[in-house]
């Protein structure tokens, strides 16, 4: 499916921009989610795992961010402003259509079972 080889193809451009940080594109979320959400505290629940980002890990989304926004650079000449616009716009609308919950969860990987 052509949606599927996009994906990846951009995917691709996108490592190889990050690649001097060490970094993947699939990595940068984590880091970002923590810096968004790793401060919620709830010590009267046990469940509840604290996350924070070490100064290393701020000096790598430091170091992605200029070369991120390179590879959105180099993906809009590549398609021309406007239809780069206009993919955009059409992916957003693709997304509207299928609403998170109809959407399968990803496969979660099995643990060991104790022996």
């Amino acid at each position: 499916m052509r949606v599927r080889q996009v994906s990846r193809a951009l995917t691709r451009l996108y490592d190889e921009s990050l690649r001097p940080t060490g970094l993947q594109t699939s990595q940068l979320p984590v880091l970002v989610a923590v810096v968004m959400f790793g401060d919620a505290r709830s010590p009267e629940d046990a469940r509840v795992r604290i996350v924070s980002l070490t100064r290393s890990g701020e000096r790598a989304i430091e170091a992605v961010f200029p070369l991120w926004q390179q590879a959105q650079e180099r993906v809009r000449e590549l398609l021309g402003a406007s239809r780069a616009d206009e993919l955009r716009g059409r992916l957003g609308q693709v997304l509207a259509l299928v609403p998170a919950s109809d959407a399968p969860a990803p496969a979660r990987p099995q643990r060991a079972r104790k022996r």
